[in-house]
């Protein structure tokens, strides 16, 4: 997966990853346009805008750190983030921030059984503690096992190029 090519960062234990959003429709009474329609085409489109994004809290509070790849694939927009804000990545643990909420601008609306969205520039992602997101799939969780996984590469990949396949080669 895509995940696999983000390359190795300082302070690889602050990252998180997750999808961020789904084609689908949302509801939001409180802003306009209050139906959303996300398109698949368009998220296909636009997920890589969500790079280099920073990252807040409930839509409100600048979180240390920022959003360090975005892809779609599996029918969602996957990312990965760095966190360097241990009591964000403390309530991520503890299950209090589960879901994530994304800023965009567009540059255009379509009617489709709802407003859709066209020309996605994100702009951000807000984890959230104290709302609902308007997408209910989407996900965050702690990054735990990569400096494991970055390791068992990195020796694979020594094994292949030396030739020499020893007893502790990972398959």
């Amino acid at each position: 997966s895509w995940v696999g090519d983000v390359q190795t960062l300082p302070g690889v234990q602050n990252l998180i990853r997750g999808e961020a959003l789904h084609p689908l429709k949302t509801v939001h009474l409180e802003e306009w346009p209050s139906v959303r329609v996300y398109l698949e085409e368009e998220l296909q489109k636009s997920a890589q805008t969500l790079a280099g994004k920073p990252l807040l809290l409930d839509h409100s509070m600048l979180i240390d750190g920022e959003v360090t790849g975005a892809q779609y694939e599996d029918g969602a927009i996957e990312y990965v983030a760095r966190v360097n804000d241990s009591r964000i990545l403390g309530l991520i643990k503890d299950g209090a921030i589960k879901h994530c909420s994304v800023e965009f601008e567009w540059k255009s609306l379509e009617h489709v059984n709802g407003v859709a969205p066209k020309g996605i520039n994100f702009t951000g992602l807000s984890l959230l503690k104290n709302f609902a997101p308007g997408d209910p799939l989407s996900t965050v969780e702690v990054v735990e096992v990569w400096e494991g996984i970055i390791e068992q590469l990195k020796e694979a990949k020594n094994v292949r190029r030396s030739g020499h396949p020893d007893k502790s080669t990972v398959k």
